[in-house]
C-alpha cells in the first residue's frame, strides 16, 4: 500500500509540465489565429500609396528619407516643422522607425504599408495576451471576444491604413508590452521587469504622449484584479509615472511633478477605497467619516477647476473645511498638494509658491516639535514644496526670505511673540514681492494667529478652524485669478480665429493653434457651451464605437460645432455616461473587468473631448485607437454579467447578435481599407457626407488642384473639370463659414490656374476684410491682377502693401506697377528711393538695370 503512493508521486512532476507545454501550444494557437485574422482584415491595404498627411513622417520627410544616418537629427528635432519655423510635437521613436524603414526598402509605400499591418497584428496577440494574464485562462473566451472585436473594427482603419498614424500602433504596442512586464512583476517580484517596464513605457511615450492615461489604468487593472499590497503598487506605478511625466510634462519641472503626482495619488486614492471601502464594506455613514472621502472629492474638484471651470475652486472650502476636522494631518497634506497643482498648471506666482513652502516647512517644524517625529508623508511634501519654490525663485534673497519664514515657525513654538511678528512678516513680503497685499499673505496671517492663539491656550484643535479659513482665501483667490486668465486668454483667441496658426517655441509641444474651421471651441465661449461641447464630443466618439457606419477623413465646423446643454445629443451622451461610471462603481468589487474596461476608456478618450485640450477637427477616429481597447474589454465583461453562462457550444440568442455584429464589423473594416487607397479617393467617397464640413471641402478642393496639376494621365478638358470642380469645393467651404480666411486665399489661387480671374479678385478682397493686418491676400492679389492684365488694380494693391510693409520688396512691386503701365520715370523715382533705404537690395537694383534700358 505504500508504494503505490510513491509511483504516484514519481508520476506527478512528469504529467505537470507535459500539461503547461500543452497549455502554452494552446495559447500560441490563439497568437497565430489573432494575428493572423489582423493581417488578412487589413491585407488589401497593403497596394495602397501614401495619404494625406503621410509626409509628416515618410514620402520625401526631410529627415527620415535619409535612413539611419538622420538619427541624432532626429532625437533632437520636433514631430513636425516647416520653412516658417512653425514646429510642434515631440515624437522619435515614430520617426525612427521609418528611417530603419527607408533604410531597409527605400522609400516604397508598400512597405509602410506592410510594417503597419504587421505591428497593428503584433498589437492584437499582445492585447489577447494581456486579457488572458488579467482573465485567466479559464477565461479565454472572454478574451478571444474582445481580442476579434478589436482586431476587426472599423474604427482602426484610419490608424492602420494610414501611415502617418504609426504613432498610435506604437504607443498602444509598446503601452501592452509594459503590461505584460507589469504582470511578471507582480505574479514574479523580478525586479528586472521593473527596468523593462520602464524603458518600454518610455518608449510609448516617445511614440505618442496621449498614452499617458496609462500610466494609470495598467496599474489600477492589477489593483483590481488583484491582491497586492501597497508596496507592490507603488513599485509598480513608479516605472510607469516617471516616463509618463519626465517626457509628457515639456521638461518643464512643475509640470513634471504634477503629471508624477497625478497617478500616484489616483492610484493610492483606488487603493484605499478598495481596502477600506470594499474589504471592510463599510456603510454609509462610515464612508461620510472616512477623510478619504472629501480628500476624492477635493482631487477631483481640482481636476475640474482647470479643464470645466475655474469657479470650482469655490467647492474647495467646504470640503477643506471637512477634511481637516476628519484628519487635520492628512487634510493639510492634501490642500498644499493641491494648491501646488493648481498654482504650477494655471499660473506661477511666486508668493503662491512662497506660502506653500512656508506652510509645509512651518507644519513639518511644528509636527517634530510635538511629537519629536517626522511623518514621511510630511517630509515629502516639504521637500517637494521646498524644491519647487526654490526652482523658480533661487536669487539669495528669495532662500532668505523661505529660511526667515521657517525660523519664525520655530521660534513661534516657544516664542509667544514670534508667532505675532509671523503675521506682520508675511503681510511685508506680500507687498515687497508682489507690490502690494494679496490673499495670499492672509494664510499665513491665519497661521500664525493659529500659532499665538494655540500657544497662549494649549489648544491645538484650533488649526481646524484657522486653518480651513485661510486656505479656503487662498483658494478663492486662485479661483478668481483663474477665471481673469481664461477671459483674457478667450479673447485674445478670438483676435485670431480667421488667420493662420502661430509658431511656437518650444519642439516638445504636441498641440497647435486652431482655426475656427477646425474647432469652433477657439472662438469666445462660455463654460456651460465647453462643457456641452466636450460631451457632444464624447457621444460621437461612442457613435463611432457602436455604430461604425459613416467614417469620415475630418470632421470640423459645421458637422460638430459649439452647443449648448440642451442639445438632445448632448442630454443622451450625459445619461450614457453617467451611466457607465454607475455600472463601473456598482461592479468594481464583483466584476473588476467591467471596471477596467470603463476607466480604460472613459480616462483614454477624456484626452480628446476638447475639455483638455481642442483638437483638430473636434473628433478624429485615429484618437479613439487606445479607447477602444477599453470598449472592446467592457463589450464581453457585460455580456458575461448579462449572461454568465455564455459559451460557444450553446451560444444562444446572445452569441448570434454577438456573431453577426463581428461579421459586419469585419466587412465595413475591409470595405473602408479601400477608401484609404490614396489621398483622392479618400475625399471623393467622404465629402460626400462632409457637406457641412467647411475644412473638409477646402481639403478636397486643394487635393483636386494638386492631382489636377500631377497627374499625367489627364487631358486638358479633365484637368479644366477638375480645377472648376475645386473652386466649386472652395466656395462650398466659405458657405458654411464665410470668415474662411485660407480657403479665400486658396480660391484666390486656384483661379490664376482656371484663368477665372475675376472669381479670384472677389475672394482675394473677401480675405482682406477677414483679416486687414494680413498681407498674404495682397501678395496673390499682385499676382492675378498681372495675369489678368488690370495694371491699375496691380497698382492699387501694391499701394496697400506698401502702406503695410514698407520694405525693398513693397519698392519693387510698385515700381512695377508704374513698369507695367508705362510710366518708366515715375518707376525710376521709386526704385531710387527704395535704394536709399536698401542700398544692397538685389531686386531694385536689377528693377533699376531694367528701367534704365527702357530710358534709353
Amino acid at each position: 500500500m505504500k508504494a503505490t503512493p510513491k509511483k504516484n508521486k514519481k508520476i506527478q512532476p512528469a504529467a505537470q509540465p507535459s500539461a503547461i507545454t500543452e497549455q502554452k501550444n494552446s495559447l500560441k494557437r490563439y497568437y497565430y489565429l489573432f494575428g493572423l485574422i489582423a493581417f488578412l482584415l487589413f491585407a488589401n491595404t497593403l497596394g495602397h500609396g501614401y495619404n494625406m498627411d503621410d509626409g509628416m513622417v515618410t514620402s520625401n520627410h526631410r529627415l527620415t528619407s535619409k535612413g539611419l544616418s538622420a538619427i541624432s537629427e532626429i532625437f533632437t528635432s520636433p514631430y513636425y516643422s516647416d520653412a516658417m519655423g512653425y514646429a510642434y510635437g515631440y515624437r522619435p521613436i515614430v520617426h525612427l522607425s521609418f528611417a530603419l524603414e527607408h533604410e531597409l526598402f527605400g522609400q516604397k509605400p508598400g512597405a509602410g504599408h506592410f510594417i503597419n499591418v504587421i505591428l497593428f497584428a503584433l498589437s492584437v496577440v499582445l492585447f489577447f495576451k494581456l486579457l488572458v494574464k488579467w482573465a485567466g485562462e479559464k477565461n479565454i473566451l472572454f478574451a478571444g471576444i474582445a481580442t476579434l472585436l478589436f482586431a476587426i473594427h472599423p474604427i482602426h482603419t484610419e490608424v492602420v491604413a494610414s501611415l502617418k498614424n504609426r504613432d498610435e500602433i506604437l504607443a498602444f504596442l509598446f503601452s501592452i508590452w509594459a503590461g505584460l512586464s507589469a504582470y511578471k512583476y507582480v505574479t514574479k517580484g523580478k525586479w528586472t521587469s521593473i527596468v523593462s517596464i520602464f524603458l518600454l513605457f518610455s518608449l510609448a511615450m516617445l511614440s505618442k504622449k496621449s498614452v499617458y492615461p496609462m500610466a494609470f489604468i495598467l496599474p489600477a487593472a492589477f489593483l483590481l484584479n488583484r491582491e497586492i499590497t501597497i508596496k507592490q503598487l507603488l513599485v509598480l506605478a513608479l516605472p510607469f509615472a516617471i516616463p509618463a511625466a519626465v517626457i509628457g510634462s515639456e521638461l518643464q519641472p512643475g509640470r513634471m511633478l504634477s503629471m508624477a503626482i497625478i497617478p500616484l495619488v489616483s492610484l493610492a486614492t483606488l487603493y484605499f477605497i478598495k481596502k477600506e471601502l470594499l474589504v471592510k464594506q463599510l456603510g454609509v455613514k462610515e464612508i461620510c467619516s472616512h477623510w478619504l472621502v472629501p480628500a476624492l472629492l477635493i482631487v477631483l474638484v481640482c481636476a475640474g477647476s482647470l479643464f470645466v471651470s475655474a469657479w470650482l475652486t469655490l467647492l474647495l472650502v467646504p470640503l477643506a473645511a471637512w477634511l481637516l476636522w476628519l484628519n487635520t494631518k492628512a487634510g493639510i497634506a492634501v490642500m498644499l498638494l493641491s494648491i501646488t497643482f493648481i498654482n504650477e498648471t494655471i499660473y506661477r506666482d511666486m508668493v503662491f509658491s512662497l506660502l506653500i513652502a512656508v506652510i509645509a516647512i512651518g507644519y513639518l517644524i511644528h509636527v517634530y516639535l510635538t511629537t519629536k517625529k517626522i511623518p514621511l508623508v510630511w517630509l515629502i511634501v516639504g521637500l517637494l514644496s521646498v524644491a519647487y519654490f526654490l526652482y523658480y525663485h533661487h536669487n539669495p534673497g528669495d532662500f532668505a526670505v523661505l529660511s526667515s519664514f521657517a525660523v519664525l515657525f520655530w521660534l513661534a513654538h516657544t516664542y509667544t511673540l514670534a508667532a505675532l511678528l509671523l503675521p506682520v512678516a508675511a503681510i511685508t513680503v506680500g507687498i515687497v514681492l508682489n507690490g502690494k497685499l494679496n490673499f495670499y499673505s492672509l494664510t499665513v496671517l491665519v497661521t500664525g494667529l493659529f500659532l499665538f492663539l494655540s500657544k497662549r491656550t494649549s489648544n491645538t484643535s484650533l488649526l481646524r478652524y484657522s486653518l480651513p479659513v485661510g486656505l479656503a482665501l487662498a483658494f478663492l483667490f486662485a479661483g478668481g485669478n483663474l477665471f481673469v486668465k481664461n477671459t483674457v486668454q478667450t479673447a485674445a483667441t478670438h483676435q485670431s480665429i480667421s488667420t493662420t496658426a502661430s509658431n511656437t517655441s518650444s519642439f516638445l509641444k504636441e498641440g497647435r493653434q486652431l482655426l475656427y474651421a477646425e474647432n469652433t471651441l477657439v472662438a469666445p465661449h462660455s463654460q456651460e457651451e465647453k462643457a456641452a461641447t466636450g460631451f457632444l464630443a464624447l457621444g460621437e466618439y461612442l457613435r463611432l464605437h457602436v455604430f461604425p457606419k459613416e467614417l469620415s477623413f475630418y470632421y470640423g465646423y459645421a458637422t460638430m460645432k459649439t452647443v449648448r446643454l440642451n442639445h438632445p445629443v448632448v442630454i443622451v451622451s450625459i445619461i450614457v455616461h453617467l451611466l457607465l461610471l454607475i455600472i463601473a462603481v456598482w461592479q468594481i468589487k464583483k466584476r473588476p473587468l467591467i471596471t477596467i474596461g470603463v476607466m480604460w476608456y472613459l480616462l483614454s478618450i477624456l484626452l480628446f473631448s476638447n475639455w483638455i485640450e481642442l483638437v483638430a477637427g473636434m473628433v478624429g477616429e485615429r484618437l479613439a485607437f487606445t479607447a477602444s481597447a477599453g470598449f472592446c474589454i467592457l463589450i464581453p465583461s457585460l455580456l458575461y454579467w448579462l449572461k454568465p453562462d455564455f459559451n460557444l457550444r450553446k451560444p444562444g440568442i446572445a452569441g448570434a447578435v454577438l456573431g453577426i455584429i463581428l461579421v459586419l464589423f469585419a466587412g465595413r473594416t475591409f470595405i473602408r481599407n479601400a477608401d484609404w487607397k490614396d489621398t483622392m479617393t479618400l475625399m471623393k467617397h467622404d465629402i460626400k457626407h462632409l457637406e457641412n464640413s467647411a475644412q473638409a471641402n477646402n481639403m478636397y478642393a486643394m487635393t483636386l488642384m494638386s492631382e489636377s496639376i500631377k497627374d499625367p494621365r489627364l487631358s486638358a478638358p479633365q484637368r479644366l473639370e477638375m480645377q472648376r470642380t475645386a473652386i466649386s469645393h472652395f466656395d462650398k467651404a466659405t458657405e458654411i463659414w464665410p470668415g474662411f480666411f485660407n480657403a479665400y486665399i486658396d480660391k484666390g489661387r486656384a483661379t490664376m490656374i482656371t484663368k477665372d480671374y475675376e472669381q479670384g479678385i472677389q475672394a482675394l478682397k473677401k480675405a482682406v476684410a477677414i483679416d486687414p493686418q494680413n498681407t498674404l491676400p495682397y501678395y496673390v492679389l499682385l499676382e492675378i491682377t498681372e495675369l489678368k492684365g488690370d495694371y491699375k488694380a496691380y497698382l492699387a494693391s501694391a499701394e496697400q502693401l506698401f502702406n503695410k510693409e514698407p520694405n525693398d520688396y513693397a519698392y519693387g512691386v510698385m515700381a512695377r506697377g508704374y513698369f507695367l503701365m508705362q510710366e518708366y520715370v515715375k518707376s525710376r523715382e521709386i526704385l531710387l528711393d527704395g535704394l536709399k533705404k536698401y542700398p544692397d537690395s538685389g531686386i531694385l537694383l536689377n528693377n533699376l538695370n531694367i528701367v534704365n534700358q527702357k530710358l534709353k
